[in-house]
């Protein structure tokens, strides 16, 4: 009975394997359009090149029915030729879509980073202003308090500078030797900024009488005799200049005896502390 069993499958089986061993192998056209689609399909071309891997999809099929329909049949590998394509050209522009979105977003980060730090820079160099005109308020005021109600001194801002205005007979007419009171207001201004170390624009004004020529080089001397004077008592030499100025720059009355003697002043024009 058993031997029966087998010799009535032994046709069916020899059918199998004939069949079997004249399968032809899918071609090479297509396995390289399936590898393609498969490396397209799990990079970035799944997201940023759909189109164009759905197209490559179709594609695929249609050579994949072909082989099914007939494996030996020459169009498949036309049509695998074409899907391979379109799977590559999908797998190259999601690389390229990738790319460029990765270097927007590089230059994106890269102006936000420059921002911050120009923003960064920006509350730093406020914060070094605020801190130097606290520290030039914090100095004007004791310069101003240690002056406050000596005769013929007047302290007023001007700017970024303060303003020391020294007038009255400090000098002798038409002279450029400091007279007594004239050496002692000096010195009294000199002790204030001898330790500020701040600099220091000595200005001469002469009234209008006599000869203007004559007026600025007496204006010029007088200011180069308080200069020192100044570093005579402790004022350093490098901190201050000198101009003459003669009677360009009368701030009173230059018809009136009183007017012109408001006139006859030394300025001294004092910068901001050094930074620091």
């Amino acid at each position: 009975m058993r031997a029966k069993f087998w010799l009535m499958l032994l046709p069916a089986s020899i059918t199998m394997l004939t069949a079997c061993s004249s399968t032809t192998p899918p071609p090479r056209e297509l396995l390289d359009a399936r590898y393609a689609y498969q490396r397209a399909s799990e990079g970035p071309a799944s997201t940023r090149a759909t189109p164009e891997l759905s197209a490559a999809r179709k594609a695929l099929d249609a050579a994949e029915k072909s082989y099914a329909n007939d494996d030996s049949d020459p169009a498949t590998k036309d049509l695998a030729y074409v899907a391979d394509r379109k799977a590559r050209t999908a797998g190259a522009k999601g690389e390229a879509v990738l790319a460029q979105q990765e270097q927007v977003q590089t230059q994106t980060e890269l102006a936000l980073w420059k921002s911050r730090m120009e923003s960064s820079r920006e509350k730093a160099r406020e914060a070094r202003i605020e801190s130097e005109r606290q520290a030039r308020i914090a100095a004007d005021t004791r310069t101003r308090s240690a002056l406050e109600g000596l005769p013929g001194v007047d302290v007023s801002n001007q700017d970024r500078n303060l303003v020391i205005t020294l007038g009255g007979n400090i000098f002798a007419t038409g002279k450029d030797t400091l007279s007594q009171t004239g050496r002692m207001r000096v010195s009294d201004i000199a002790g204030v900024l001898a330790d500020q170390k701040r600099e220091v624009v000595l200005r001469g004004h002469t009234d209008a009488s006599g000869n203007d020529d004559k007026n600025m080089d007496l204006s010029r001397r007088r200011a180069e005799a308080v200069e020192r004077f100044m570093v005579g008592r402790g004022v350093p030499a490098s901190l201050v200049k000198v101009e003459g100025l003669g009677s360009s720059q009368p701030i009173a009355d230059n018809g009136t005896a009183n007017g012109r003697a408001k006139n006859r002043r030394i300025e001294f024009i004092v910068g901001p502390p050094p930074s620091r």
